[in-house]
């Protein structure tokens, strides 16, 4: 039987409830007094205070759903996971349980409320780093033992993988233990038990079972103890619901099986999803106060809508918004009541940074239509042409790629660069790059 996002994220509240956690809701997505963050990213950037005692929770074991942005993987949207807008389900104890605690209840939820079979579900065990004085996570990789897990289905991973944090460039960080779901040989990817490598295109991490909260990364880059112990843990409910589906990718659940059903036909299915996530994402920017603009988080709400406007434009045709939006606000609606009553907002200013993007698409196209007819079959355009396109009709690179690709063209993209340094630097006055 298929399942919702909704329902998910209704059993996930109710089971940390009833393990005396208190429900709190959700931060905005416009940082609050937290320099080191242009957008929350995590459940637990909102409440950083509580892991370092500069604040007290008003209760030691908290949980919530978190709305969250990440655009460091934004070339990654469209495929099986990544997504730029997420929901994150959190929990916390602060100062309370451990290690032990926090993979017992990550058992309890997943194989229990959840009816995960334990044949699926792999961990990953911080395995060490003497550098900062942490060893193997040995407690964690005892406590998934005694859920039943087998030798095999406990991976050690290093600092890249199974250490965490900080949600920003300072802050609380430490090991942490993961939960991943095979998803089989349909994948064509031999197991962990048969080739001893760990791929992560065959298990795909559906749960932060445990960042054990032990350490402050400092400015300087090293790190302290913290005056105590905490957990932090959190899975994307999108990604979740997938894998609780036996789905294989996160666009084959709502709102974006709905949103793919509006696109335009002449769309590829990569086109169709990155316009799901992006028009998804860009409605709870503009609705937590973040409109398009040239500079910080602004400029990712401009990116944005702007990567969906190229889109468009590669085929010739419109995105159609309205549709789009009414599917996103009646499902995100539902659970954000400042989402609902920004719907106008997010309209209005959707419509009018198109309209302010679509001239530069028209005057940067007919430049690029104009160049490429005089290519007589060349694969490339060349550096210089792109660079006019650039700098004289204020086109973005990145759509100037995304629309050379569609017509079968490559641009040097790093002699394009330097030309736009050199420019820069004439305009300067300074020396030219060399």
């Amino acid at each position: 039987m298929t399942t919702t996002t909704q329902i998910i994220r209704e059993q996930f509240l109710e089971f940390f409830q009833s393990r005396d956690h208190m429900i709190i809701p959700g931060a905005s997505l416009v940082p609050s007094n937290d320099p080191t963050l242009l957008l929350i990213n995590s459940g637990m950037a909102p409440i950083k205070p509580y892991f370092t005692a500069e604040a007290v929770p008003i209760s030691p074991r908290l949980c919530n759903v978190q709305k969250c942005i990440r655009t460091n993987d934004i070339e990654d949207v469209g495929d099986r996971s990544h997504l730029t807008f997420f929901e994150m389900l959190g929990s916390w104890s602060i100062g309370d349980y451990f290690k032990d605690v926090a993979v017992e209840l990550a058992g309890d939820l997943l194989m229990g409320k959840l009816n995960i079979p334990q044949s699926k579900l792999y961990a990953t065990v911080y395995k060490g780093n003497d550098t900062i004085g942490l060893a193997y996570d040995e407690e964690s990789h005892r406590a998934w033992e005694r859920l039943g897990f087998k030798s095999n289905q406990i991976v050690p991973l290093g600092d890249e993988d199974n250490l965490w944090g900080p949600a920003g460039d300072t802050g609380p960080c430490g090991p942490c233990t993961e939960v991943f779901i095979d998803l089989g040989d349909k994948t064509g990817i031999g197991s962990y038990e048969e080739t001893g490598i760990f791929n992560t295109r065959r298990y795909i991490e559906i749960w932060n079972a445990g960042v054990f909260m032990q350490l402050n990364k400092n400015a300087d880059g090293s790190y302290a103890p913290l005056p105590f112990t905490s957990v932090d843990t959190g899975a994307g409910l999108e990604r979740l619901t997938m894998a609780i589906n036996g789905n294989e990718n996160v666009y084959q659940e709502e709102p974006y099986t709905l949103l793919l059903t509006q696109m335009p036909s002449v769309f590829s299915q990569h086109e169709c999803r990155v316009v799901a996530d992006h028009v998804r994402a860009a409605s709870h920017l503009i609705s937590d106060g973040v409109s398009p603009g040239r500079n910080g988080r602004e400029y990712i709400t401009r990116r944005l809508i702007r990567r969906m406007e190229t889109i468009a434009a590669c085929h010739r045709t419109k995105i159609p918004y309205p549709e789009l939006l009414n599917v996103v606000q009646a499902k995100d609606g539902r659970n954000h009541e400042e989402f609902k009553k920004s719907d106008a907002l997010i309209r209005e200013v959707v419509a009018a940074e198109v309209a302010v993007f679509s001239r530069t698409l028209s005057s940067g196209l007919k430049a690029f239509d104009k160049v490429t007819r005089k290519l007589n079959g060349s694969a490339e355009l060349p550096s210089q042409h792109a660079f006019n396109i650039v700098t004289a009709h204020g086109f973005p690179l990145e759509a100037l790629e995304q629309i050379a690709t569609t017509r079968g063209l490559r641009i040097d993209r790093p002699g394009v660069e330097l030309l736009m340094d050199r420019h820069k630097a004439l305009s300067r006055g300074a020396p030219k790059p060399k």
